[in-house]
């Protein structure tokens, strides 16, 4: 009688073990899962997407995009045009399309949808109340490295001349945008 006994409170304690075991089992699963889903910089902030300005040895960065352009309010470029040409934005704040001008931001068209180097791009930069422009007639050039698909990245860089009154200013720098829906903006 005594095996018996002795044979189910063995059971028992295996039982007892087995559960303890299930459940530590289940919360590394949870606990590796959950790292799994964390943050791994890959997805969709402000921060991976930016313009770089460099003008008179001053940087700029632009993260934020428009407001009211596309699902996030991050840096980002759309072709208009059937595809001809490409619309760069990256502001300070995020403003919405109408109120661009209330804090610092660079706008830049270029003909041209693809990985290459273009030619006479038009350039805007606002930046500290004063507006900067490049006609597009200055030897200023951009080079798209990347030309994603639309939710995809377009990256590159640019150097130009731009002008505010009679002051003239070198400008360079390089951006990594999100591709937003074709012709979500066009030229202004």
């Amino acid at each position: 009688m005594y095996h018996f006994f002795h044979s189910l409170e063995t059971t028992r304690r295996i039982k007892d073990y087995m559960k303890h075991l299930q459940f530590i089992v289940m919360i590394l699963l949870a606990s590796l899962l959950s790292f799994c889903a964390c943050d791994d910089g890959s997805d969709e902030k402000s921060e991976n997407y930016y313009v770089k300005v460099t003008m008179d040895g001053t940087e700029y960065t632009f993260t934020r995009g428009l407001s009211d352009a596309g699902d996030e309010n991050v840096a980002f470029g759309n072709s208009y045009n059937s595809g001809a040409s490409t619309v760069i934005i990256g502001t300070e704040d995020g403003p919405a399309q109408e109120d661009i001008e209330v804090g610092d931001y660079l706008y830049m068209r270029v003909d041209g949808a693809t990985a290459a180097i273009f030619t006479e791009p038009y350039i805007s930069l606002y930046i500290d109340s004063e507006s900067w422009k490049d006609s597009g007639t200055s030897g200023s050039y951009v080079t798209f490295t990347e030309y994603g698909e639309v939710g995809g990245v377009i990256s590159g860089t640019f150097n130009g001349t731009v002008t505010h009154d009679s002051d003239t200013q070198s400008v360079s720098g390089s951006f990594r945008l999100k591709r937003i829906e074709d012709d979500t903006v066009a030229p202004k």
